[in-house]
């Protein structure tokens, strides 16, 4: 790591409650994924599903299984919650939030 080139502040370890970083799911292939987290999870406080791409990833337990792993919380993006909004369903949403629980939510 190259991490002596610039003055940086010093990283707080896992749980964080200021500094976290919160990384984006577009659909990667589970194994993708699972490289991706394995390499860099200890600088990974989050994973946001973006653009309902939860409801549609066949292996979501699996990628929630890793994260659960490594400590690392999730979400689904916040386009999902609007076109449940947007449906008036938004039981449905609190009720997938529910099953795979999710702890956090974007509105």
């Amino acid at each position: 790591m190259n991490s002596e080139l610039l003055l940086l502040p010093k990283r707080i370890q896992k749980p964080r409650q200021a500094g976290m970083t919160i990384v984006l799911d577009n659909g990667l292939p589970t194994q993708m994924f699972s490289d991706f987290i394995q390499s860099h999870h200890a600088l990974i406080d989050g994973v946001k599903f973006g653009w309902g791409t939860a409801l549609v990833t066949t292996q979501i337990d699996e990628k929630l299984a890793l994260l659960e792993q490594y400590q690392i919380d999730f979400f689904f993006g916040g386009t999902l919650f609007e076109k449940f909004l947007h449906q008036r369903r938004l039981d449905g949403f609190y009720d997938l939030c529910k099953q795979y629980n999710c702890k956090m939510i974007e509105i």
